[in-house]
């Protein structure tokens, strides 16, 4: 079952992803002052502020090859759903910190977005623990078109472990992520995302 936190997530990606193509075509940084390369380098990404857990992880990783549209896409959706609430004021947050993983409109969309003022019950109590969420994926059975210079398809399953600063383990919980890819530089970068 989806958590509150998910759906308002799932929610605010849902809004966004409407909002672009449906079949996206190639993009280039036009205008964002980020050259290519640096986009696709590991960012800083900051480090958790508590003492105790681990630091975040760079986004995206330099160990992902941006041309394997499979890495890209596992490597995404777990940048997307690696939820800290030490750094995080809520979902939204995480999706943002997430943007190197998007193509430049789909990025702007998730910065234009508004915050939803109301976390939802999981987010509450993940933040009581100040807790992060350990994120595995893997591809799905799924039968998705065949790729094309201009946009992938695929289905990811993502399992997410809530663990708390002070010891807390919260119980797994999983997750199908719906991704279109583009590429954008010649590397590919997540388009759209819906998550059930």
């Amino acid at each position: 079952m989806t958590t509150t936190r998910v759906r308002v997530a799932v929610c605010a990606v849902t809004v966004l992803a409407s909002a672009s193509c449906a079949r996206p075509t190639p993009t280039s940084p036009a205008g964002s002052g980020v050259s290519p390369a640096a986009r696709l380098t590991p960012s800083a990404y900051p480090a958790s502020t508590s003492g105790t857990g681990p630091p975040a992880p760079p986004m995206p990783p330099s160990v992902v090859t941006g041309s394997d549209v499979d890495q890209v896409a596992l490597a995404a959706v777990r940048a997307v759903e690696s939820v800290d609430t030490t750094l995080d004021a809520g979902p939204g947050d995480t999706l943002r910190r997430a943007a190197a993983w998007l193509t430049p409109g789909f990025a702007a969309q998730v910065r234009a977005f508004a915050p939803v003022a109301a976390t939802g019950a999981s987010w509450d109590r993940w933040a009581a623990h100040r807790a992060y969420v350990v994120v595995s994926t893997s591809l799905a059975a799924d039968d998705h078109p065949p790729d094309t210079p201009t946009s992938a398809y695929r289905q990811i399953v993502a399992v997410l472990h809530p663990v708390g600063r002070d010891g807390w383990t919260g119980p797994a919980q999983t997750e199908v992520a719906f991704v279109t890819l583009a590429p954008v530089a010649g590397q590919w970068r997540l388009a759209s995302l819906r998550t059930s």
